[in-house]
């Protein structure tokens, strides 16, 4: 049995992710109308014509030669201070005020933090 520490507001809902709905009806698009008439370009994982997932060569490479410390560690909340700074003045956000922009930049920080971006530097 499960027990549900949720609000009970909160209770009970649920929903299909944007992203895996996306992908189910690419899937769904290719096994009706065949595979060579549909391309799924959803995000996620680059697939070859065998479908087989694709590593770039040079992700691949920073990849494997990332510390376990960065490979694994989390990023702040409020996201890497290096990283944000230079995403944020970068010339071609300069015009879109920082409190709109931060928080979308703040949640690429996190969902990047331990990957490509601790090794690649902006610019």
């Amino acid at each position: 049995m499960i027990t549900s520490i949720a609000a009970n507001h909160a209770k009970g809902k649920s929903a299909q992710d944007k992203i895996f709905g996306a992908n189910a009806a690419a899937v769904a698009a290719a096994a009706k109308y065949g595979a060579d008439k549909v391309t799924n370009a959803t995000i996620g994982a680059i697939l070859d014509e065998d479908e087989k997932l694709v590593c770039l060569p040079t992700i691949e490479k920073v990849y494997r030669g990332l510390a376990t410390n960065e490979l694994i560690a989390y990023a702040p909340i409020s996201g890497l201070p290096d990283y944000l700074e230079k995403v944020i003045t970068l010339p071609g956000l300069k015009a879109i005020s920082p409190m709109l922009l931060l928080p979308v930049v703040q949640a690429l920080s996190i969902i990047l933090s331990g990957t490509i971006w601790t090794q690649v530097k902006l610019r």
